[in-house]
């Protein structure tokens, strides 16, 4: 995820490989962040269904599924709602 963020598109088709394998949801949801946040929010569309079970079965997941959920609803020009996941994020997790 790291290199993805320095390199950019030379790492990211390693990360959307992994992406399909990975079954930990909290690394599942780092994954397909980093992805949308380089504009490929694909994954992070599929994942979501998968990620929002899994929060609610895992509270401590929350915080990670909506910043998902907040990329793939600024992909979709719902930046209100877009917003709003971000900031509840940052409420749970005010460090």
């Amino acid at each position: 995820m790291t290199l993805a963020a320095f390199f950019d598109k030379e790492e990211l088709a390693p990360l959307r490989a992994l992406s399909t394998k990975e079954t930990e949801p909290a690394l599942l949801a780092q994954q397909v962040t980093v992805l949308a946040m380089f504009g490929d929010d694909k994954p992070a569309r599929a994942a979501l269904p998968k990620l929002t079970a899994a929060a609610e079965q895992n509270p401590a997941l929350a915080t990670p599924v909506r910043v998902t959920r907040a990329y793939v609803l600024a992909g979709d020009k719902k930046f209100d709602e877009s917003l709003t996941d971000i900031r509840t994020a940052i409420g749970l997790n005010p460090r």
